[in-house]
């Protein structure tokens, strides 16, 4: 950095405070929005790879683990134009509140029945 003068870098510095990125990571909320979503992708991958490795454990069949992962891509890519169609149509506010209660219903119901 010899020949860069102080004013120089802290242009450079304000530039980088005043882009949209900086500003929106300024807000706690979204702060937390944007850690909730990095958490939730990285136990999604987790759960696919772990899910994965025991399909290759149990079978040992490179194929089975394709057929596996591609079964659970196609079925999510279903389910999620049926979901958006809906969502399209339903008001926001009652989506958000059943997906909320389904799953909490979900989870009481896996804490309290035994196997």
């Amino acid at each position: 950095m010899a020949g860069i003068g102080v004013g120089v870098l802290s242009r450079r510095a304000k530039h980088i405070r005043d882009t949209p990125a900086s500003q929106l990571l300024a807000v706690r909320k979204f702060r937390y929005l944007v850690g909730g979503v990095a958490l939730g992708f990285g136990a999604f991958t987790f759960n696919r790879m772990a899910q994965s490795w025991l399909v290759l454990e149990m079978t040992d069949s490179k194929l089975w683990v394709g057929l596996v992962a591609g079964a659970s891509t196609i079925t999510a890519m279903a389910f999620s134009l049926v979901a958006g169609a809906l969502a399209d149509r339903l008001d926001l506010k009652h989506a958000v509140v059943h997906a909320g209660l389904r799953d909490w219903k979900i989870l009481h119901f896996d804490l309290t029945c035994p196997n």
